[in-house]
């Protein structure tokens, strides 16, 4: 296994045009993670992989890659619904000529598997999250040795889930990558501007962050807040927005797919909760020097407290009124940690990393020749 910041310095991989690959994902996942659709896809492409998007029916036609070719599947509440939904893919996979399948997320690891092993074919399983941990657990009788991947997008995730599902499968530390780019710097006199990112519901981390803006707000009235992530009731998040006075300061952001790429404009993002799940819109935030505030999450290796974020570590109402109070009022210094955030995603967690390690697994699985470095080229 890699450790964690590897990169391969092989020449880059030149894949048999054969090579076939269904991607399968779900709603929820695309929401998070559209920008990683994109690039994971064009990535493929560019290297001459075949690629089948298998996507939620009805969401986001305009938004995904117009490249490759693309099925449809009825997405919805129900689990065992959508598992017999996605069965319903086997005949077009297997006419498509699919050689491998990935399922994106663990809301679809079930459903992978059962295509996998119906169109005899090697299966990879990405897990992004901690509850993909008892997961790994519940699927490992149905991992076959060598036609069976799962890569994980931290380290910490990677170590637990070596740990129950032992040597039927491979595990890999595949982080998620993404693209550098540049933003605006925000003249001093603007208003300090905070987007807050959590899972949309409210409970004590959240109430502890509300009551800490609430004593900034005393001293600092031009404060902005905007909420992402709000889930289908919003009402309980907004109440408490409401006792702590803090409705002219707060906006609650609609949520569409797509929608946060409005929110890499932000001063900073924050994360009020240890959510255990990895998310590309913190590393995009970072990579555009975006300056992250977090509360400290063991799953989560890439917040590194000084270097990549400011990590709380003990949350309490005064400890974020200390962390916004400096925000709002020290942007020299926030603008400095979020340079050096992104100095930090350029040496471990760039798109062009991610794609080579996992064409890697997709070789493994699939029996094709890896390349590896040539005469004078140095292995990372």
């Amino acid at each position: 296994m890699m450790p964690s910041g590897s990169t391969l310095n092989a020449r880059p991989f030149t894949l048999d045009p054969d090579m076939h690959v269904a991607l399968i994902a779900n709603t929820a996942w695309m929401d998070e993670e559209l920008a990683s659709l994109h690039h994971i896809v064009v990535g493929l492409i560019d290297e001459s992989v075949r690629v089948v998007q298998v996507l939620p029916r009805g969401r986001a036609e305009g938004e995904v890659v117009s490249f490759g070719t693309r099925l449809s599947w009825q997405e919805g509440r129900r689990r065992w619904r959508n598992r017999r939904a996605l069965r319903q893919m086997v005949p077009p996979l297997r006419e498509e000529g699919v050689g491998l399948v990935h399922g994106l997320d663990g809301r679809v690891w079930r459903s992978s598997l059962d295509i996998a092993r119906q169109i005899e074919v090697p299966v990879v399983l990405s897990a992004n999250s901690i509850y993909d941990v008892s997961l790994a657990r519940e699927c490992s009788s149905q991992l076959v040795p060598g036609q069976s991947a799962i890569v994980c997008a931290t380290q910490p995730l990677t170590n637990l889930i070596e740990q129950v599902v032992g040597d039927r499968t491979l595990v890999r530390f595949i982080p998620p990558g993404v693209h550098t780019g540049n933003l605006a710097e925000r003249r001093d006199e603007e208003a300090p501007c905070i987007v807050i990112s959590g899972n949309g519901g409210y409970d004590s981390y959240v109430g502890a962050l509300l009551e800490g803006a609430k004593q900034v707000v005393a001293v600092q009235p031009d404060l902005q807040l905007f909420f992402d992530g709000q889930g289908a009731d919003p009402h309980q998040l907004w109440r408490a927005i409401s006792r702590n006075g803090l409705l002219t300061n707060s906006t609650l952001i609609p949520r569409r797919l797509g929608h946060r790429e409005v929110l890499l404009r932000a001063g900073a993002l924050l994360h009020p909760q240890p959510q255990g799940r990895a998310r590309s819109l913190t590393l995009r935030a970072m990579a555009h020097a975006v300056p992250v505030l977090a509360c400290a999450d063991p799953v989560l290796d890439y917040l590194i407290d000084g270097q990549t974020a400011r990590v709380l570590y003990d949350p309490t109402p005064d400890a974020w009124a200390r962390a916004l109070v400096g925000f709002a009022t020290k942007p020299g210094i926030w603008r400095g940690l979020g340079q050096s955030a992104q100095q930090w995603i350029s040496e471990n967690r760039l798109a062009s990393n991610q794609l080579e390690l996992l064409l890697h697994t997709y070789r493994e699985l699939t029996g094709e020749p890896i390349a590896f470095p040539g005469p004078g080229v140095e292995a990372g």
